[in-house]
């Protein structure tokens, strides 16, 4: 009876070393809203209401929202940005 009393206690040592273990060698992984963008992204500046563009983020280029008010619906389209670049 002790010798099985040993040998679970020996067994359940084993396994938590080893979890502990293991769970410090995992490497760190890059945040999921960055594992899944993609080219094309809206941003919106929490900080101004008016702030929404979107950002191609291979070339730099940015756009904005316009209203068309003059269209039936008042659609909206994105008008590409001026920017002075250094």
């Amino acid at each position: 009876m002790k010798k099985n009393i040993t040998v679970v206690t020996v067994v359940a040592l084993i396994l938590i070393v080893g979890s502990f273990l293991m769970g410090q060698s995992t490497p760190k992984l890059p945040p999921v809203a960055s594992a899944i963008t993609g080219r094309y992204q809206i941003v919106l500046n929490p900080n101004v209401r008016a702030d929404l563009f979107l950002l191609d983020s291979q070339t730099g280029k940015v756009w904005i929202p316009i209203e068309c008010s003059n269209c039936a619906g008042k659609p909206t389209r994105w008008k590409y940005m001026d920017r002075v670049d250094n």
